[in-house]
C-alpha cells in the first residue's frame, strides 16, 4: 500500500452538490481533491489531460449527463487504465444503470 493520498475529481451541476461532497472528503487524509468540475465536457477534457484513481460522478446534468461522461472517457487517448467511479445523485432511478 501507498502513502500517496488517491487523486479524486468531483463533477456536479449543482453547486450545493460539489459543496457537499468536498465537505465530506475535507477531512479525509488519503484523498486530494484535485479537480472540482461543474459539467460532463469539463470532466471529459480533464480526463482526457489528467489522471485521476476516483470520480464523483453526478448522473443527471445538463448537456452530457453522467454516463455519456463514461462513454466518452472510454475511448479516449489518456483513459485511466483504473478509475474508480462514485456516482452521485438525488434521483434514486438512476440506480439499476449506475451499477451497470
Amino acid at each position: 500500500m501507498t502513502d500517496k493520498p488517491l487523486k479524486a475529481v468531483i463533477v456536479d451541476d449543482e453547486e450545493l452538490g460539489r459543496m457537499r461532497v468536498c465537505q465530506l472528503l475535507e477531512d479525509e487524509s488519503d484523498i486530494d481533491v484535485c479537480a472540482v468540475l461543474e459539467n460532463g465536457q469539463q470532466a471529459v477534457e480533464w480526463l482526457g489531460q489528467h489522471s485521476a484513481d476516483v470520480l464523483f460522478l453526478d448522473i443527471q446534468m445538463p448537456e452530457m449527463d453522467g454516463f455519456e461522461v463514461l462513454r466518452c472517457c472510454k475511448s479516449g487517448p489518456a483513459t485511466p487504465s483504473f478509475l474508480l467511479v462514485i456516482f452521485v445523485t438525488a434521483y434514486h432511478e438512476y440506480a439499476v444503470e449506475a451499477f451497470r
